[in-house]
């Protein structure tokens, strides 16, 4: 059952951000978090999170990623990337 809650955050956190996300962020978003190593995390939320010029958008992003990883961390990028595509 955590797995459905964890997918139900992501998929409202996806929902929100791509309200308040270009489409070109929520791409560029994607395809950050597609090619992260989920195995050197810190590494990896500093890659995509320093992908995101625009500092409304990075913070944006910041809360996106951060909620993925405390919430619904057993969902792998590619699934996290298709909710954020669906969203947008």
């Amino acid at each position: 059952m955590q797995n459905e809650s964890g997918q139900s955050v992501i998929v409202v956190e996806a929902g929100r951000l791509a309200r308040n996300l270009p489409l070109t962020f929520i791409q560029l978003l994607a395809n950050s978090i597609d090619a992260c190593d989920t195995d050197d995390w810190f590494a990896s939320r500093s890659r995509i999170i320093q992908n995101i010029a625009h500092p409304n958008y990075r913070t944006l992003a910041a809360g996106f990623i951060d909620r993925w990883r405390s919430d619904a961390a057993d969902m792998s990028p590619q699934s996290v990337c298709v909710a954020l595509l669906t969203a947008a």
